[in-house]
């Protein structure tokens, strides 16, 4: 089997296919069941499994030349240049995006690799603007890239990365499913007041006493408080002074594109130079933080918690929540913070690129609190489930830091595949 490389324009790799954009102001385009994938789609995971927006099928046929099909590579070129998916379906993508069809002689999962492998190379071009940095199709497409010729030695390089990132989406999908439990838990008992009562049966149903609130019927005995009232911290973080160069060297800071998934991830990590500005203890990250990205457009209102201390500096766009445990458990109150996410992204004030979320609003907002003796009983089981979640999380890194490690040395030939003679 050969095992020789080609230097080759990233057009040689097959079609490529620029997004467009259905009219926005044509509703009967929108809120379909066809991913219309922007670069905040592909930030994150290979496969590109689901999208902020959605169009239909008439959506779709406005802009049919931009369809791209399944097994696609879709490349952000505007902005932040770089981020690339793999798209499992017939989807659109909007003008940001460049995506690659492979031909016959590329394996799509090797091509999505190459895309990964070029990181670097497209940092270069995103660096040569001083304004929107813009990678244009036919420059896109000039770009040259180092390949292995044979296509079965590419599908052994990209089966071995694939098999990583299988195992990331597949805690990613747990997560999904373990998260959804715990918020389904905590509405039913703490929404629909649906709770076990002394018999064992479902409290509002079986006419549990109820009394009037601020917030309509509650269950006897239960309070309506604000958030100010059951947090003894709610402040933004710190302002940051990077070290040059963004070396990796003293505190790093975790900022609002850190904050996705209702996790806190690796996201365009910087470091502040603890020479130029020392940090307050308070502001670095503590286990069970609640974080709410306050600043932005697109971000604002996303909300991460860990029961996990992750030594970092929370920056000073996200909101640090922590609980007055006298008056909520750490789980109840992230998982409550977390059921409010939709509420405080609807909450942001000033003006488009300034948007901002006041911790003083944010801490009139109003929730329902349970006695402790109720809380007592669901706390051991979002605690655990919260735990597995986080747990996953960090399996994911370090499989993340595998993969990272192994795709240029499989890409260069540094690490070479077996090969069957």
């Amino acid at each position: 089997m050969d095992y020789n490389y080609d230097v080759v324009k990233i057009k040689n790799l097959g079609s490529i296919i620029t997004g467009r954009t259905p009219k926005t102001e044509i509703a009967e385009f929108w809120d379909g069941d066809i991913k219309f994938i922007t670069p905040k789609d592909i930030q994150t995971n290979k496969y590109v499994n689901k999208t902020e927006r959605y169009i239909t099928k008439k959506g779709a046929k406005s802009v049919a030349t931009a369809i791209i099909p399944p097994n696609s590579i879709a490349v952000s070129c505007i902005g932040v240049i770089g981020y690339t998916g793999f798209v499992k379906e017939f989807a659109v993508t909007n003008q940001q995006i460049n995506s690659i069809i492979p031909n016959k002689d590329y394996d799509a999962h090797y091509v999505y690799y190459l895309m990964k492998n070029s990181w670097n190379l497209f940092k270069m071009m995103e660096n040569q603007s001083t304004t929107v940095s813009i990678l244009n199709k036919t420059s896109f497409g000039n770009l040259e890239i180092k390949v292995v010729k044979n296509k079965n030695i590419q599908r052994k390089i990209a089966n071995i990365l694939a098999s990583l990132d299988e195992k990331i989406e597949l805690n990613n999908k747990m997560n999904k499913i373990l998260e959804d439990i715990a918020l389904s838990l905590y509405r039913e008992w703490f929404i629909n007041f649906e709770f076990p009562d002394e018999e064992g049966l479902s409290y509002k149903s079986n006419g549990g006493k109820m009394m009037n609130s601020e917030l309509g019927e509650i269950p006897y005995g239960w309070q309506v408080k604000s958030i100010s009232d059951i947090t003894n911290y709610n402040k933004r973080g710190f302002s940051p002074v990077y070290t040059e160069n963004d070396e990796p060297s003293g505190i790093p800071v975790i900022n609002q594109r850190c904050i996705r998934n209702h996790t806190i991830i690796e996201e365009a990590v910087r470091y502040n130079d603890p020479y130029k500005k020392g940090v307050p203890v308070d502001k670095i990250h503590q286990s069970w933080d609640v974080l709410i990205n306050s600043m932005g457009v697109g971000t604002l209102g996303r909300v991460a918690i860990s029961s996990i201390m992750h030594p970092k500096i929370v920056h000073s766009v996200i909101t640090i929540l922590r609980p007055n445990q006298s008056i909520i458990s750490k789980a109840i109150f992230s998982y409550a913070m977390l059921n409010l996410e939709d509420v405080f992204i609807q909450m942001g004030e000033g003006s488009t690129g300034q948007t901002s979320l006041s911790n003083t609003y944010l801490g009139q907002l109003k929730i329902v609190v349970p006695p402790v003796k109720i809380q007592e009983k669901l706390e051991p089981v979002l605690r655990s489930i919260q735990e597995t979640i986080d747990q996953n999380y960090l399996e994911n890194n370090k499989l993340i830091q595998i993969r990272d490690l192994l795709l240029p040395k499989l890409m260069n030939g540094e690490i070479k595949v077996p090969i069957e003679e």
